[in-house]
């Protein structure tokens, strides 16, 4: 019995599979600045971008941070999924130091959008503790239109680091070269 042919079977029916899983991994949503130094008590803002993404429908994550360090203020929805269409965004943090946000076109008529763009900017404040938060996707899912239905996917999500430089973590000047002390 020849099992080449068995092996091409299997390859042909495993090579589509394959490509059809990359190409539904390839959406990736990401912090932008992924690290950012801000003093206590400042305003600074994360662009979410998304990148490499066919007919998106909605996307929908949680986003945890450190509540003693970062203070979620508000968010700006970006101009990605609005083009030719209304959208609903919603962003609430519930409870401290976890924003639950989503954002969908709206009607069915409307269809996906695709490329890559911002969804939204988050606007958060620093609180007058030192350290360093990392800022992570949970529960995170974009809804791709296949016909008239959602399919839902994973895809890659990047989160970002911001460092707090607290009140008291400034370091002395440095002496100017060439001072001699007695």
């Amino acid at each position: 019995m020849n099992k080449l042919p068995l092996i091409k079977k299997v390859l042909l029916l495993a090579i589509p599979g394959l490509l059809m899983a990359n190409f539904a991994f390839a959406q990736t949503v990401s912090l932008t600045p992924a690290t950012s130094n801000v003093s206590a008590g400042a305003n600074f803002s994360l662009a979410v971008n998304i990148a490499s993404v066919t007919n998106l429908f909605g996307v929908a994550f949680d986003l945890g941070f450190s509540p003693s360090l970062l203070n979620y203020v508000s968010a700006t929805e970006g101009n990605f999924m609005n083009q030719g269409c209304s959208t609903s965004m919603m962003a609430t943090q519930n409870p401290a130091g976890k924003l639950i946000f989503g954002i969908t076109r709206l009607g069915q008529g409307c269809g996906g959008v695709s490329g890559s763009g911002t969804l939204a900017t988050l606007n958060f404040q620093a609180q007058g503790t030192a350290g360093t938060s990392a800022l992570t996707f949970s529960n995170s899912q974009f809804c791709l239109l296949s016909g008239s239905a959602c399919n839902y996917i994973n895809g890659t999500w990047n989160g970002a680091s911001v460092t707090v430089q607290g009140t008291g973590d400034t370091m002395p000047p440095a002496a100017p070269i060439g001072l001699t002390v007695r």
